[in-house]
C-alpha cells in the first residue's frame, strides 16, 4: 500500500478475541474524539492522556529510518451489538507519537454504533491526478487514518485510509477479514496514490 497504517491492530483485534472469551468486557470503553480535536504536529501526548487516559498498549514503532512511539486504546464487548452478523463488537483507537507530539492516528470499529465500515466499490471513482482528497472524503465519509510526514514519507504529503476490520464467530478460530483503502494526497490536495487491499472472506 501506499500508506503504511499503524501496525497491530490484527494482533489486537485477536487479542481482545480471546479476552472477551473469558469475559463479557475487555479493555477500557472510550470514545473517539470528535474531528479537529486531535490536530496531528500538534497535539500532544499529555493533552491525548488528558481526553482518554493512560493507553493500553505502547511500544516502539519503526518506519524505514522513523523511529517513535505507539500508543494504543482498545475496547472488546461482547453484549454490544457488532456492525456485522455473527462477530464481535471491537474498537480500537492508536497514535503515532514522534518526541511525544501525534504525527498520525488510527481509528477501527466494527461495532454497530461507529463502525469503520466504507464502500469499497467506490474506490473505482477514485483517479490519481484528478479526484481531490476533499472530494474522497465527502464520498466514503471521515477517515479512519490521517498521517502526516515524518509518518508519511514525503513533506507536504498527508495520507489518509479507510479500514474495516472484525472476527467471525465461532472466535475460537480467529478468523478474520479485513479490508482497507490508502490514500495519499499531495501539497496541493489532489490524490497521489490509491490502493484498495482486502484480506479473509467476508
Amino acid at each position: 500500500m501506499p500508506i503504511s497504517f499503524a501496525p497491530m491492530r490484527y494482533c489486537a483485534a485477536a487479542g481482545l478475541v480471546m479476552g472477551t472469551l473469558a469475559a463479557c468486557a475487555v479493555g477500557t470503553q472510550f470514545m473517539r474524539p470528535p474531528e479537529g480535536v486531535v490536530r496531528l504536529g500538534e497535539t500532544t501526548r499529555a493533552q491525548l492522556e488528558a481526553r482518554l487516559g493512560a493507553p493500553d498498549r505502547e511500544q516502539r514503532y519503526r518506519q524505514d529510518t522513523l523511529q517513535a512511539r505507539l500508543v494504543d486504546y482498545t475496547y472488546s464487548n461482547d453484549s454490544e451489538t457488532a456492525k456485522m452478523a455473527n462477530s464481535l463488537c471491537i474498537r480500537s483507537l492508536s497514535f503515532v507519537l514522534v518526541e511525544d507530539v501525534v504525527f498520525a492516528e488510527l481509528f477501527t470499529s466494527s461495532c454497530a454504533s461507529d463502525h469503520t465500515d466504507f464502500d469499497d466499490r467506490r474506490a473505482g471513482d477514485i483517479v490519481k491526478g484528478t479526484t481531490r482528497c476533499d472530494d474522497v472524503i465527502a464520498m466514503l465519509g471521515r477517515p479512519a487514518y490521517r498521517a502526516i510526514h515524518p509518518v508519511a514519507k514525503e513533506k507536504g504529503n498527508i495520507d489518509i485510509g479507510y479500514r474495516f476490520l472484525y472476527p467471525k464467530r465461532p472466535l475460537l478460530q480467529l478468523n478474520m477479514y479485513e479490508k482497507a483503502l490508502g490514500i495519499v494526497c499531495d501539497a496541493d490536495g489532489v490524490v497521489k496514490e490509491v490502493s484498495l487491499t482486502e484480506a479473509g472472506d467476508r
